[in-house]
């Protein structure tokens, strides 16, 4: 049973920690920046307060990786959605990775660093290893490299993957090579990364190096069950949401899916908690994650309102 006083309890006796907020109308609990790793690099917590505490039913933290590349000032942005999460009974950490330029290969190397953290640091966090990682766009990429390299070395890592929230995920970079330009993407956004530089268009072998970071193929049958939200209406990331949703289904991972033709939805829409579609795929996202914990058969689509 998640218990958020003992999940706060290491960083209430200490001196530095930073300052706990209190959001009575909203039932949470929030801690902002907290460091870890080298200690530039930070991340909030929410959970829910006290007046919930016996209604929480999950024992499963909540791992939150944001998209936009990275950039750790989009951790911002996500405040208010980790917040609906936490109303809604889970722990959960709105994780932050530094700059944009670190780049992709330093986001996994920190996400790491972050898990090992969560695991020695914080209280009561994960006390049987299971976590749900909740992502957006490149968060999503994020996830699932960090699921793929758990499975096939499962003793390298703290926590044990048991649910992938995916929403409008990007999941193949060699889609910037040919459309960064018309979609508005810029070179600094591909140079941060994967470390090229697209100011005069992409070599073949830098096309090759953009292939690599596919990680669609690296979906087995060993993965967590996966709820995949995505629309057709995405201008970022076209087809990606759709295929990676077929490679789940062909190797056998347990799905949900949500699937949008709303003009409405596109990059981002589950941020908009005032609007219908925003909070019909939220709802949608909080049972899949209360079976997954509870091991309650996950199974079935959803479509939106």
């Amino acid at each position: 049973m998640f218990e958020p006083k003992k999940f706060f309890e290491k960083f209430l006796s200490r001196k530095t920690a930073p300052k706990e907020e209190r959001d009575g109308a909203r039932d949470v609990v929030r801690r902002k920046n907290v460091s870890y790793g080298d200690g530039k690099r930070f991340y909030d917590l929410f959970a829910p307060n006290a007046k919930r505490a016996s209604l929480v039913k999950s024992g499963i933290p909540v791992i939150y990786l944001h998209g936009e590349l990275f950039s750790d000032a989009q951790r911002k942005s996500r405040e208010e959605f980790c917040s609906r999460l936490a109303k809604e009974g889970f722990g959960v950490i709105n994780a932050g990775f530094g700059v944009c330029e670190d780049g992709a290969a330093s986001a996994s190397a920190a996400l790491d660093a972050l898990t090992d953290h969560l695991v020695t640091e914080v209280a009561g966090f994960a006390p049987d290893g299971r976590v749900i990682f909740c992502a957006d766009g490149s968060g999503v990429w994020l996830a699932i490299d960090f699921i793929a390299r758990a499975i096939s070395d499962p003793r390298s890592f703290r926590v044990r993957p048991a649910a992938l929230v995916a929403f409008s995920g990007l999941y193949d970079l060699s889609y910037f090579a040919e459309a960064h330009t018309r979609k508005g993407f810029k070179s600094e956004a591909i140079r941060a990364f994967c470390g090229l530089d697209a100011r005069i268009g992409f070599t073949r072998e830098e096309r090759d190096i953009l292939s690599g970071y596919d990680v669609t193929p690296r979906v087995n049958e060993d993965f967590p069950p996966v709820f995949a939200a995505y629309t057709e209406r995405d201008e970022y990331y076209p087809g990606q949401g759709e295929r990676f949703v077929k490679a789940c289904v062909k190797n056998g991972v347990t799905l949900r899916e949500y699937k949008a033709r709303h003009a409405y939805c596109r990059h981002n829409w589950q941020l908009d908690g005032d609007d219908v579609y925003a909070a019909a795929v939220t709802a949608s996202a909080v049972r899949f994650m209360r079976d997954a914990a509870s091991g309650a058969p996950v199974r079935g689509e959803y479509t939106e309102v």
